[in-house]
């Protein structure tokens, strides 16, 4: 599908797939496994990169360069991951600009959710899980309709993405832990932050994959891209 085009009216984008909890934490682990190298090298680049920004720079510097580093990461990881699996959308560099809006999208409805309840948050975030994916992967989706097709995927399905989620989600409630109580209490070394910093990456680098073990499971079993790697 051409960048921009309309998921309505595609036969193959009306099924919602079920999501079967056990087999989604399969394939992430699967995902995982299979980019072991490639997962390590990013989280221990990044984890370099941030905590140099943050013993040298201000806040708001080491702020700005950390998001920068995080998104061409992400990017990076992403379009590599899609790539090995037979996923990714032609000319993806065409992509970037919706790839930044979506990221920014999402990022703004997470701070809106848990600013209004931690709840609406956690919802989001399960229902968005396959947006970027959608944006890079062969659908090729703009950034809004990358997100209106996530949540049509995952109607009913939170509860499903759920323990994957959760298993990501750890080393960041650690990295939390480590803010609050070294950070908090002016007592950070460098190898706190480098601790924080790690524990976040991981995360985040398991978020990418978990987005693309949900876009897998998510797609239509009656499309031809779900025959790639069926």
């Amino acid at each position: 599908m051409p960048a921009g085009g309309s998921v309505c009216g595609k036969g193959s984008m009306a099924t919602v797939t079920p999501i079967r909890p056990g087999q989604l934490i399969a394939r992430l682990s699967a995902l995982l496994l299979d980019n072991a190298v490639l997962a390590t090298i990013a989280v221990v680049g990044l984890t370099l990169l941030i905590t140099a920004a943050d013993l040298v720079s201000s806040d708001a510097e080491a702020m700005i360069l950390s998001s920068v580093a995080s998104a061409v990461g992400q990017y990076l990881l992403l379009r590599n991951t899609l790539g090995r699996i037979g996923l990714l959308a032609e000319h993806p560099n065409r992509a970037i600009g919706s790839f930044i809006l979506a990221s920014i999208l999402i990022g703004i409805g997470l701070v809106l959710g848990a600013i209004a309840l931690v709840i609406p948050a956690l919802i989001l975030a399960l229902r968005w899980t396959p947006a970027l994916p959608l944006v890079l992967g062969t659908e090729r989706l703009n950034a809004t309709e990358a997100l209106e097709e996530a949540m049509r995927r995952t109607k009913g399905q939170a509860l499903a993405i759920l323990p994957a989620f959760l298993l990501t989600f750890i080393p960041n409630v650690a990295s939390f832990v480590l803010i609050v109580t070294e950070v908090a209490g002016e007592t950070a070394s460098p190898l706190t932050y480098g601790a924080i910093n790690l524990l976040g990456n991981i995360g985040l680098v398991a978020s990418i994959y978990l987005s693309v073990a949900v876009y897998q499971e998510t797609l239509d079993p009656d499309s031809d891209v779900r025959a790639v790697f069926a």
